[in-house]
């Protein structure tokens, strides 16, 4: 488009016009050059951006399988990645255990970010690889233990690693009465618990180059001289926080908070600081076209469960799910929600009767709610199932049925609805494979499991109870919404989106922390 304008621009002005006319075609074709050549510059940038930036925008998170066994057990995947997500970043993780990592150059990554627990098996190593990683221009977070072992066979290697960083590591504080704090950066540090006024051990670190930012000091003594540790720091080649330094958690005085954490660290000013500020676009699932995305959907679990709502016309109790479509769903036509149907709660042989169908028909007929399977026989423990044996199973179930047998609670309900004529609304046990235990792994055994039945197969299974033309295009993860990778990808082999998981969401008075904020997504040997 450009040359075309340039083109266009000669012809005219060399054409055999008057100079009047010249001068208002000079001035027309110049305007016509400026949003022109303002318009190839946003594209540049934004190609830049969209190819260099996904670069820009990827880190690796690197994680020891000796104390953390997968990605999704690890401190970086429930508590740092919410923050990075947020920030636009997206997380690869490796196990340092199983080698180091390739070159960034070949890894796609241009930061890297980790958090162990104790030190690595391989010191020396480790740091001539981050060495080599910081001269081609990658920045770290570290937070918790550098890594390499300050006691290694061949040589202190947590001073090189420091060292590296521009930092001189001097030693260890573990007694820590005569410390106090001389800096903290308000902006970076407190920013959902305090300081224990108690401090935790710590590491001597000072500055070697006036580049490093400190944000959190401590002073205390050293070979009997005042000594000043930058304990919390950023710079050129990322930031440093240690281990008892980046939240806090609550002890064992108080059994309803005893576990609970909350970030001391700003792990949004942190990771700005230590990764640099980037131009390139965030992408952001909360957001579409500017506007903020509202995401409702409903689990089938209680489908056939009666209320104590009565039905004011046929004086019976309700089923919940009758109650949710009559009271919520079909009076705000305007909100779209999503409707899992456990294939169970509607398997004639199973658990289903004509009631529990028809609500299904109801539900599904409606234009604003999508159809949603949330598995056939709701698996409680999904990893139980990757490695599935029947026989085990039935042994699992004989045992629970000699454990718990009839609750005495169920033998008076079903005495009560016998006195009262309402046998027909309660559920019933029609064979012996209905769970009487959360400790069991799936609810409904009636069938051995099968992978295609509980993916495909409830999603077909619930599309048969829509409109014509009309299908289920979202599989929600049932149970401890923890899929194997072989279940992930058979919702993608499916055609459809699989959703849930997670930790327990949540953000109020009681629970007052990013840290119970589950990240975007779950990857399981590449399955997402």
């Amino acid at each position: 488009m450009l040359r075309d304008i340039i083109h266009l621009f000669m012809c005219n002005h060399i054409s055999g016009k008057s100079v009047f006319e010249k001068d208002i075609s000079l001035a027309i074709n110049w305007k016509h050059l400026l949003v022109c050549l303002t318009v190839l510059t946003l594209s540049m940038w934004m190609a830049r951006t969209a190819n260099a930036g996904m670069g820009e925008r990827t880190v690796l998170a690197l994680y020891d399988s000796r104390t953390e066994a997968t990605p999704d057990r690890t401190r970086i995947h429930n508590l740092a990645e919410l923050p990075l997500n947020h920030m636009g970043y997206r997380l690869v993780y490796h196990d340092i255990e199983q080698g180091l990592p390739p070159s960034g150059d070949v890894g796609g990554f241009d930061h890297v970010l980790t958090w162990f627990g104790l030190p690595i098996t391989h010191g020396a190593t480790y740091v001539d690889w981050v060495e080599k990683e910081l001269a081609r221009g990658t920045r770290f977070a570290v937070l918790g233990e550098p890594g390499p072992h300050a006691d290694g066979p061949d040589g202190n290697h947590t001073a090189d690693f420091f060292a590296l960083f521009d930092l001189r590591n001097d030693g260890f504080v573990p007694i820590t009465h005569q410390a106090r704090i001389a800096k903290l950066n308000q902006a970076l540090y407190e920013y959902e618990h305090p300081l224990d006024p108690v401090l935790r051990p710590f590491p001597l670190l000072s500055r070697l180059s006036p580049e490093i930012d400190p944000h959190l000091v401590i002073e205390t003594t050293f070979d009997g001289r005042p000594y000043q540790s930058t304990i919390v720091s950023t710079g050129p080649k990322g930031g440093f926080v240690p281990l008892d330094y980046v939240f806090f958690e609550e002890g064992e005085l108080d059994v309803d908070t005893q576990g609970r954490v909350k970030w001391m660290l700003n792990p949004f000013a942190f990771f700005e600081q230590a990764f640099g500020r980037s131009d390139a676009p965030v992408p952001d699932v909360t957001t579409r076209a500017g506007r903020r995305i509202v995401i409702s959907h409903v689990d089938g679990d209680g489908w056939n469960n009666l209320t104590e709502i009565d039905d004011p016309d046929q004086r019976r109790p309700r089923r919940a799910t009758e109650v949710i479509l009559d009271e919520i769903i079909r009076p705000n036509p305007d909100l779209a929600v999503t409707v899992g149907l456990i294939g169970g709660d509607a398997d004639l042989n199973i658990e289903g009767d004509e009631e529990a169908r028809w609500l299904a028909r109801e539900l599904f007929a409606l234009k604003h709610v999508e159809i949603a399977s949330h598995g056939y026989s709701h698996p409680f423990v999904w990893r139980y199932f990757e490695r599935y044996d029947r026989g085990d199973e039935l042994a699992l179930w004989d045992q629970a049925r000699q454990t718990e047998g009839t609750p005495p609670a169920a033998r008076m309900g079903a005495w009560l609805a016998q006195m009262l004529n309402l046998e027909r609304y309660i559920r019933k046990d029609h064979h012996d494979y209905v769970s009487v235990s959360a400790d069991l792994p799936r609810a409904y055994a009636r069938y051995p499991f099968s992978l295609d039945r509980e993916i495909a197969g409830s999603l077909a299974f619930a599309a048969e109870f829509a409109p014509p033309g009309k299908t289920a295009r979202i599989f929600l993860w049932t149970g401890d919404a923890e899929p194997f990778a072989e279940a992930i990808r058979a919702t993608r082999q499916a055609g459809v989106i699989n959703l849930n998981g997670g930790m327990q969401n949540r953000f109020d008075a009681n629970w007052p922390s990013i840290s119970y904020l589950s990240p975007n997504l779950r990857v399981v040997d590449g399955a997402v």
